[in-house]
């Protein structure tokens, strides 16, 4: 299924999370008793001739629409008539969000990510995430009507990354899950605009691959992220969509990720002379310098 599709309801990663919460106490259930738990009757519609909804009430789109998306991701499977959680179950949120990063970001999503009719899987999700994450995390914030003018966003329905704002909506709580981007913290008319940033992302890819004082030679780290990250800038999925990093310096998004990362005393970056490898990290500050880093040491593995 497309995850950006509203039809009839979008999968948000919110109620998926709530339909992952009932496999914690380890029972493997039937498909309409794990629906009638996540959804109880008082979040249903009545049946046809009713006046209150009951037991016999159908299930919310928005929860059937979640468990699709839980196996159509390959992270919940039917056996025997149950569904199985297809990895270790998550204890929380964050364990969960992780994992959601693995799926989407699976192998078999990003195959023919490039032809943008196939919406199979999250192909419809990973083409908007590799397009959000060229823009640069110091500028402005992006709302749907900045989004629908950026022609780089496309310019027809054959070639736009949102077709409508009910995707571009549904994207807001997808890009928040997975930890690429911020939701803007103001009211008005620019609220619930996003800002690109994998630091989230990033931050937990690293301290998944590598342990404490591990130090690292930045090439190989960039290689390692976009590995597991396939969206950022340089990775699979924005080469194919021909949105290709830049060449001088590092991108915008994931510079400003490592250098959150010092700042936040997680990572600490540094250049020796003698290093083979260099990359310079984009100029966030507009001053007209691009630092230069050849090693990434992991400081600590938690955040402030």
């Amino acid at each position: 299924m497309a995850l950006l599709n509203p039809s009839p309801a979008l999968p948000l990663p919110v109620t998926m999370w709530t339909l992952a919460r009932m496999f914690v106490a380890g029972k493997n259930l039937p498909t309409e008793e794990l629906l009638a738990k996540a959804c109880p009757p008082a979040l249903r519609k009545p049946s046809t001739g009713r006046q209150l909804p009951d037991a016999s009430s159908p299930a919310s789109n928005q929860s059937v629409a979640a468990l699709r998306a839980l196996q159509d991701l390959g992270m919940a499977r039917a056996e025997d008539d149950r569904l199985i959680w297809s990895g270790p179950i998550p204890s929380q949120y964050s364990d969960f969000c992780q994992q959601l990063r693995n799926a989407v970001f699976s192998a078999e999503n990003l195959k023919s990510v490039e032809v943008r009719t196939d919406t199979g899987g999250s192909k419809d999700l990973l083409r908007a995430l590799a397009w959000f994450l060229t823009k640069d995390p110091t500028g402005h914030s992006w709302s749907w009507q900045e989004v629908f003018q950026d022609p780089s966003a496309g310019t027809d329905d054959d070639t736009r990354v949102f077709v409508n704002s009910t995707r571009w909506n549904g994207f807001i709580y997808w890009v928040e899950a997975l930890g690429l981007g911020e939701v803007e913290a103001v009211f008005g008319e620019n609220s619930a605009a996003l800002t690109p940033n994998p630091t989230r992302a990033i931050r937990e890819t690293i301290f998944d691959m590598y342990g404490k004082e591990h130090e690292i030679p930045v090439a190989r780290l960039l290689d390692d992220l976009r590995e597991r990250l396939p969206v950022l800038a340089g990775g699979v999925v924005s080469n194919a969509l021909d949105w290709p990093a830049p060449v001088e310096f590092l991108d915008p998004a994931t510079s400003y990720a490592l250098e959150a990362g010092q700042f936040r005393g997680w990572l600490r970056l540094h250049s020796r002379a003698d290093a083979k490898d260099t990359v310079l990290l984009a100029d966030l500050e507009r001053t007209g310098k691009h630092r230069a880093v050849s090693h990434v040491v992991v400081e600590a593995l938690e955040d402030v």
